[in-house]
This record gives C-alpha cells, sequence and structure tokens, in this order.
C-alpha cells in the first residue's frame, strides 16, 4: 500500500495513465485526487450540517457539541450475548431487536464517556442506511437520551 499519506482531495501523482484511461473511457491525465472512506464522508458531512433554523439543541452551541452515528456496513460497535439461534421468526424478531438495543446501548457508553471527559454532546446526528429504520433510531433516542 505504501506509506505516503495525502489529505483528502489532494492531487495524486500526474493524472490518469494512459492504460487506465483507456480502460475507464476518460481523457488521459485528467486529475486524480486522494479519497475519502464513506463513512469519514458521512461523519464530516452531518457534523458540519447548517443547523440554523432547525431548532435542534446545537443549533446555537460549537461544533463540538455534535455527534455523528455512522448507521451502516461502518457502524461498528455491537455485542448480543445469551441468545441461542434457532430458525423460528420470533426468536430472529427478538435478536434483531436486541442488535438494535445494544448498538444503541454502546452509542449511549459512548456518549456517556465522552460527557465524562469534559464535552457537551447535545445533538446526535445519524446517516446511512440504518438512520431510515424507525426502530433503530428510535431505540437510539429511547436509549441514549
Amino acid at each position: 500500500i505504501g506509506n505516503h499519506v495525502l489529505s483528502s482531495g489532494s492531487r495524486v501523482g500526474n493524472g490518469l495513465t494512459s492504460v487506465t484511461a483507456q480502460e475507464l473511457g476518460l481523457p488521459k491525465g485528467i486529475a486524480v485526487a486522494a479519497s475519502l472512506i464513506d463513512a469519514h464522508a458521512g461523519g464530516l458531512g452531518v457534523i458540519g450540517a447548517d443547523a440554523r433554523g432547525s431548532k435542534l439543541p446545537c443549533e446555537n452551541m460549537p461544533i463540538t457539541s455534535r455527534l455523528a452515528l455512522i448507521c451502516g456496513t461502518s457502524s461498528c460497535h455491537m455485542g448480543v450475548t445469551g441468545l441461542a439461534l434457532t430458525n423460528s421468526l420470533d426468536d430472529l424478531a427478538k435478536l434483531y431487536l436486541a442488535t438494535v438495543q445494544a448498538i444503541a446501548l454502546g452509542t449511549r457508553h459512548i456518549l456517556e464517556t465522552m460527557q465524562n471527559a469534559g464535552h457537551q454532546i447535545n445533538t446526535l446526528f445519524m446517516c446511512g442506511g440504518l438512520s431510515k429504520n424507525l426502530l433503530f433510531v428510535q431505540m437510539h433516542s429511547d436509549i441514549s437520551g
């Protein structure tokens, strides 16, 4: 992979090579820039959202009062124990609910840890596919306060 790190959006090399340009149907030499992982881009986008006129708790607060929850394939805190896996629909529904609740409890733990360290988080922004799941959103609201 290498060890040369660039900031997102920085120009990479001298543009698209002849071979790659031909494969992609693009002009040779077209600018190529360092990318950003989708979860990081989502985090920047929701944290930096313009909250003016939104009547959210963070409206007139510094950007540091916000926390982004990336709710997609990049969600990375969860844990479920004590459930047996069977093939019944009821057990699958219980496992799903327990998983959603475990993720929300993990989020609450992160919020509490940050607040105990002196951060003043008052707004949780969500983005990604799971942010459209009403149960996921409601569990986060109920559990994280």
